[in-house]
């Protein structure tokens, strides 16, 4: 199976069923625009509301087990980026510069 655990497969998954969860709202709201329906506006409003908490939760459970199970090679290209042999001519450097410039 490529290399992929069952993690990955399960985060893959429910990526694609989130997407198409917010297609579907969107196509959902759209179609209750054109009918001009209060309730079905208030329905999409509760939808939307249900969705971004789902996207939080997902987001806080990512970001809980990507700080606990980082694998150790990601982790080290991470730990590469902010290395000091990159200083001078790095990409990085050139943004962290950028976005350290005072304001006038």
């Amino acid at each position: 199976m490529l290399g992929m655990d069952h993690g990955e497969d399960l985060a893959a998954v429910l990526c694609v069923l989130l997407g198409t969860v917010i297609v579907v709202a969107s196509i959902f709201g759209s179609v209750a625009v054109a009918k001009d329906s209060r309730v079905l506006l208030i329905c999409y409003a509760v939808l939307l509301v249900f969705l971004l908490i789902v996207q939080i939760v997902l987001v806080s459970i990512s970001y809980a087990a990507s700080r606990d199970f980082l694998p150790d090679s990601l982790r080290q290209g991470l730990d590469d980026l902010w290395d000091l042999q990159h200083e001078g001519n790095s990409t990085l450097n050139t943004y962290e510069e950028w976005v350290s410039l005072p304001s006038f």
